[in-house]
């Protein structure tokens, strides 16, 4: 907890003055600072604690104090391992000083520990929409913008930390939860929260799958175009589109799909010599996309390449070429290149997975009429 006493109060209160997030001052020499003096001095835990107590009551008409007091046998608590009475009286804390984002953390801790995802996400959010604030509050008639930005500026940077461990524990949280409908209400919420975050990407994935999984195709494609507008290379994002167009019942969305499919692929650069697992992955199922999309247009010779070089991108993952090599050996098929439709699908029919039934089912049909 940062407490900020004597001269320094002065300053930092310009700072805060410009932005939410606040900040327990307490004047040194005060009676509420001597009275700290003497409690931090105590070693035993529980002393300390009805000490704080008694502090708490004594300087009950100063918010500060009472507010710095309570979030110390919130601190107390939580040492040992008392998550859930701290979270009580870390709330009492809260309660008064709302904006402060050591103590919203402090709170998000001790609600990780007790294993209460709602309440990380809404400490996470409380803090998201503090940090935020930070800027939004007019600008007082006697500091110069130049003051008014340093301050800012200052703020964010001082509370940076505090507004990414947030972020992580909201994002814990949104990858946690099973509920479709709840994981959803936790991303747009997220969003709000933290409109800049570097979990961006993993969120948007998240989001479409979220809206795909409800059967929400349409809301699933109009949030990948918001996400795209804003970020037109988020290459997960682009690889959910390909798939949501080309999976589309609707003819004019397969063309679509195969567009979205190729803006992936200048972006993942998988042949790259420097391309990492995680680009060779997106490509890979971005060709698969490309050549589901191009079977559907009744164009098979010109999806086989392009699942060829997805399943070679895909070589070392077994459960993610499947549902290629199904779609291959179904382009060989239709061709009537059927020799070669029978490794790849006996290898997508030996890999459990929502590929596994098709393509032993279209496998089993091949061998038949060739006998």
């Amino acid at each position: 907890m940062r407490m900020v006493a004597g001269a320094l109060a002065g300053i930092f209160c310009v700072a805060l003055a410009a932005g939410q997030v606040t900040t327990i001052i307490i004047k040194a020499g005060s009676p509420q600072d001597l009275a700290l003096q003497q409690i931090s001095g105590e070693a035993d835990a529980g002393k300390r604690i009805e000490l704080y107590k008694d502090f708490v009551q004594k300087f009950a008409s100063d918010p500060d104090a009472t507010a710095y007091g309570e979030w110390q046998i919130a601190q107390t608590l939580a040492a040992q391992n008392q998550s859930a009475e701290s979270l009580e009286w870390g709330d009492k804390a809260l309660a008064l000083e709302p904006h402060n984002l050591e103590i919203i953390c402090t709170q998000a801790g001790n609600a990780q520990q007790l294993k209460q995802n709602a309440k990380v996400f809404e400490y996470a959010m409380a803090g998201g929409a503090a940090y935020g604030g930070i800027g939004r509050d007019p600008k007082p008639a006697n500091v110069s913008d130049l003051q008014y930005e340093m301050a800012n500026a200052e703020e964010r940077r001082v509370n940076q930390p505090s507004n990414e461990y947030l972020q992580a524990l909201a994002y814990n949280v949104i990858a946690a939860e099973p509920d479709a409908r709840k994981r959803m209400s936790y991303i747009q919420k997220f969003n709000d929260a933290f409109p800049d975050s570097k979990y961006q990407d993993q969120v948007s994935e998240f989001a479409i799958l979220t809206l795909q999984s409800l059967q929400d195709t349409s809301n699933a494609i109009a949030y990948g175009e918001a996400v795209l507008y804003q970020n037109p290379k988020n290459l997960p994002t682009l690889v959910l589109m390909a798939h949501a167009y080309a999976q589309s019942g609707k003819a004019g969305d397969w063309q679509k799909g195969i567009n979205y499919a190729q803006q992936a692929l200048a972006v993942a650069k998988a042949d790259d010599p420097a391309a990492d697992t995680s680009r060779k992955l997106s490509a890979g199922f971005a060709y698969g996309a490309m050549g589901s999309a191009l079977i559907k247009q009744k164009r098979e010779a010109a999806a086989v390449p392009e699942l060829r070089h997805g399943i070679s991108l895909l070589k070392e993952n077994r459960a993610a070429a499947a549902p290629l090599q199904f779609e291959l050996g179904r382009a060989y098929a239709i061709l009537r290149r059927y020799e070669e439709a029978k490794p790849v699908l006996t290898e997508a029919a030996s890999v459990p997975g929502p590929a596994q039934a098709a393509a032993r089912d279209l496998l089993n049909k091949i061998v038949e009429a060739r006998h």
